[in-house]
């Protein structure tokens, strides 16, 4: 499951879990755990399994997870929007970097991006991710009129991620399955321009899982790669 908070409600949640977590929960960020590459958090029950396709030899916690995002202010201001782009980039590197480690038939990527890693990141990977929240941050702070996904490694959606700040303003109760979910007061005006006409079905041929998982909730993250993948903790 993906969510998505404002800035300060994303940074409050962060300081708030960091101390009232308990295991099996877990609270992940690149800094939280070493061998996570993607620039945003993930609340993880370690106590099941929840793998992105081929990330299975990877030693990150691989519990099931609900994805949290950061919402920030966004401008259109060239000469800030240049920097996000950089560190976009970078963050693509660090996501890459990590996403090939155990999958010998990239050993060259593997070998390629090892080097070029600490040149391109300027510094860890660690480093560049303190230094992107940083700087969205200090930008949500501002008075802007737009609200998006800056920490999105996929650029060819990053623009689609952008939507009027009025727009989460306030939530309205949605019905999910057996629940009731908070969503966005503008949700129509955000799904939309995400997908276009999101009430249309695609066409046949293009309904297909962009996004694949393994997932077992009985057996803990850590049993379930050691047994297939090989991974030693």
């Amino acid at each position: 499951v993906d969510i998505a908070l404002k800035r300060d409600e994303f940074n409050k949640f962060i300081e708030y879990a960091k101390v009232e977590l308990d295991e099996p929960y877990f609270l992940q960020t690149p800094l939280t755990d070493k061998y996570f590459y993607s620039p945003h958090a993930s609340l993880r029950n370690s106590n099941a399994t929840c793998i992105a396709r081929g990330d299975g030899a990877l030693k990150c916690n691989n519990g099931a997870a609900i994805h949290i995002f950061p919402l920030d202010g966004y401008t259109d201001n060239k000469k800030y929007n240049r920097f996000i782009k950089i560190e976009r980039i970078r963050n693509i590197v660090a996501f890459n970097n990590y996403h090939f480690i155990g999958r010998e038939n990239y050993r060259f990527m593997r070998i390629l991006l090892k080097i070029l890693s600490p040149i391109i990141l300027f510094g860890s990977r660690t480093n560049n991710f303190v230094r992107h929240e940083n700087r969205c941050t200090i930008m949500s702070m501002e008075n802007h009129k737009y609200l998006g996904i800056q920490t999105s490694i996929f650029l060819s959606r990053y623009k689609r991620l952008i939507s009027k700040k009025e727009n989460y303003d306030d939530v309205v109760l949605m019905p999910f399955e057996y629940y009731e979910i908070p969503v966005p007061i503008g949700f129509d005006d955000c799904l939309t321009h995400l997908y276009g006409d999101y009430m249309e079905l695609p066409p046949i041929e293009q309904r297909n899982n962009k996004h694949t998982w393994e997932m077992d909730p009985d057996t803990p993250y850590k049993e379930y790669c050691s047994k297939k993948y090989g991974v030693k903790y």
